[in-house]
């Protein structure tokens, strides 16, 4: 049996890693100029956030007789996305920038979901899963202002169907319904829920 230096290997795994973060740190001060350190120190007016869903991380590779137990059970309800809907987990991620990254402003520049949408039979789109959606988010949103954590603003994705990157044309975000054959556009059920919940000013206003 071929006999290997475990010290031999530390001390090359220990070498080859602190290559690489020399060769890192030498090709990111390449590009590093004088005063730019400077100007990124600089404040920003406002930090913001997308937020779509929560992921919860537990080892797959640990067995689970050997894995701590499971305290945390994602729920059935899931977008087109497959994503689990978790309105809370919008107030708990406030929660901690207030405390921990404390900025002057923050917005939420990205928040929606995606559901399988279709024109009915009266030219009318009701996307009643995606008006429930937004309703809790913003629900958590007025939580994080009771809070006094200063969130300007709410940005829903997005106004319209669009190409979502690797899912092309599939899964449709939008307030508006595209026909892509077509271009013509009817305004969702969320998009007439969600101006009038501007208009009143409350997550309270009920379009159905």
């Amino acid at each position: 049996m071929r006999k290997v230096s475990l010290s031999a290997v530390s001390i090359s795994l220990k070498t080859t890693r602190s290559s690489r973060v020399a060769a890192a740190r030498f090709a990111l001060e390449s590009f590093v100029r004088a005063g730019d350190l400077e100007q990124i120190a600089a404040p920003i007016d406002f930090l913001g956030v997308n937020y779509y869903t929560r992921h919860v991380a537990r080892s797959d590779v640990v067995p689970d007789g050997e894995n701590a137990p499971r305290s945390v059970h994602p729920r059935d309800e899931v977008t087109d996305m497959g994503w689990e809907v978790y309105p809370e987990g919008l107030f708990e991620m406030f929660g901690r920038l207030g405390a921990e990254y404390p900025f002057s402003a923050y917005y939420i520049t990205e928040n929606g979901a995606a559901y399988p949408d279709s024109v009915d039979g009266e030219g009318r789109v009701q996307d009643h899963e995606r008006v429930s959606y937004l309703r809790r988010h913003l629900q958590q949103v007025t939580r994080i202002v009771d809070d006094g954590i200063p969130l300007r603003g709410h940005f829903v994705w997005s106004l319209i169907d669009n190409f979502e990157w690797s899912y092309g044309l599939r899964k449709r975000f939008g307030l508006i319904h595209v026909d892509f054959e077509t271009g013509k556009r009817v305004p969702k059920a969320s998009f007439d829920w969600y101006k009038d919940t501007i208009a009143q000013h409350s997550v309270r206003c009920q379009l159905f």
